[in-house]
């Protein structure tokens, strides 16, 4: 319905259902008009959402989310994303009307959080986390699209692949040893870490019954389980397997001897479960770990993997990547290396083939025609 007001501009009312739920003026009878034909068909297609909803500030939205996924969503879920809420998204941003949040503020928000020196695995848990509740606001009927869908982190700078710390053959060793001498509980765990490339969550909630040895001795990981939280499914939420060598299976055989199927085959000093703390503490971690994190385990297994010659697609599959692409962008600069060398070897090889070669014409050819050669 088009009614002209006194001021001489066009009010275009939308009802449903017998009564009214919409209404916007504008200068123009055509754009009124085709606001009007939006709205009936948005109402026709079940799309429609209440303008008056969305109006309401980003903040006041985020906190209802938050409310209402307390005790529904992962512990650890729900805790990541009220901290990103709290910590990440600006007060002026909290402000603004949720419906008039577009894909190009989020950009510039991703942006300005990475110069800001934020990890960029940090900002995408934060664009997953605004994604959470954006698409709770449309199912709600607050909004009618969901713009985070539409919003991009900037492009890569490097910054991930450094976080990815492999830690040196001969540093591990010395790691290792230093544990030995001090006699610690946890060296064979930590040496499973850097076999496996299995996660810290996944090692604390590794069961006895995950080892098996046919087609050939591998681990079935299927579920993690952080500090402080429930046990859960992996990261990929899949299935995946992990092929032993020897020695990470004489660590496993070690700690789960005596247990059941269902028991945990590492556990701590007194046979309760894994703390990372703990464990930090208990080893010195600061000091003998030599300024690496405990996850740069993780990263020593899938770089000694990929020098080693495995495929980068296989090596995707054992740390449980969502495609080979994630592995390769994280890896790339190990693999280049990786790469590199091995070519230097070829290279090399074929240089000294050639000059083996070389020696050998010269040693039968006669003195005369090496003269007139």
């Amino acid at each position: 319905m088009i009614k002209k007001r006194p001021n001489g501009r066009f009010q275009a009312r939308v009802f449903h259902a017998g009564r009214e739920v919409a209404s916007k003026t504008f200068d123009l009878k055509k754009d009124a008009l085709s606001w009007e034909d939006e709205q009936q068909r948005k109402l026709l297609a079940n799309e429609w959402v209440d303008p008056q909803a969305g109006k309401a500030p980003l903040g006041t939205v985020l906190d209802r989310y938050v409310e209402q996924m307390r005790g529904v969503i992962n512990p650890h879920t729900w805790d990541t994303d009220e901290a990103n809420y709290r910590n990440h998204v600006p007060a002026q941003l909290r402000k603004w009307p949720i419906s008039a949040v577009t894909a190009g503020q989020l950009d510039n928000l991703y942006a300005d959080k990475i110069k800001a020196g934020l990890a960029r695995g940090t900002v995408s848990r934060l664009r997953d986390s605004l994604s959470s509740a954006f698409t709770w606001a449309k199912r709600q009927g607050i909004i009618g699209t969901n713009p985070v869908l539409e919003s991009r982190l900037p492009a890569d700078s490097g910054s991930e692949v450094e976080d990815a710390r492999a830690i040196p053959s001969e540093v591990l060793k010395g790691i290792l040893e230093a544990l030995r001498a001090m006699e610690s509980h946890y060296v064979d765990a930590i040496e499973f870490l850097a076999l496996t490339g299995i996660r810290w969550g996944e090692l604390k909630d590794l069961r006895v019954g995950s080892l098996s040895d046919l087609p050939y001795p591998r681990l079935g990981v299927v579920s993690s389980e952080s500090d402080g939280y429930e046990r859960k499914s992996t990261k990929s939420r899949k299935r995946r397997f992990v092929p032993l060598v020897p020695r990470a299976i004489e660590l496993f055989h070690r700690n789960a001897r005596g247990k059941s199927a269902e028991d945990r085959a590492f556990t701590s000093p007194r046979g309760g479960n894994l703390n990372g703390g703990n464990l930090k503490r208990e080893t010195i971690w600061a000091t003998t770990g030599r300024g690496y994190r405990i996850h740069d385990l993780r990263h020593t297994a899938a770089t000694n993997w990929l020098n080693d010659g495995v495929d980068v697609a296989t090596v995707s599959a054992w740390l449980g990547h969502s495609s080979a692409a994630v592995t390769l962008r994280i890896y790339s600069h190990y693999l280049s290396a990786s790469n590199d060398q091995a070519a230097l070897a070829k290279i090399a090889a074929a240089n000294a083939a050639r000059a083996e070669e070389a020696e050998v014409i010269s040693l039968q050819t006669p003195p005369e025609m090496l003269g007139n050669a």
